[in-house]
């Protein structure tokens, strides 16, 4: 297993222990957004994968609802 796949499987086991409120931001979205970064990632250059990743899985972790002042 990468090193990058064993961080993957960390931060979903971290997010799968959340009860997201917000179905639109849950566990399936954090993975739809990192699937999606990995292969824009992959064309680049220099690219570090772990900050993709780490930046796809926590984007969202913090969601407020859009009616929040």
């Amino acid at each position: 297993m990468s090193e990058i796949t064993k961080w993957e499987v960390k931060f979903h086991d971290f997010l799968s222990q959340i009860e997201f409120k917000d179905s639109s931001h849950d566990l399936n979205h954090f993975k739809r957004v990192a699937k999606i970064s990995k292969e824009i990632a992959a064309k680049e250059k220099d690219v570090d994968e772990l900050v993709i990743l780490a930046a796809a899985y926590f984007h969202d972790i913090i969601s407020f609802p859009k009616d929040d002042p």
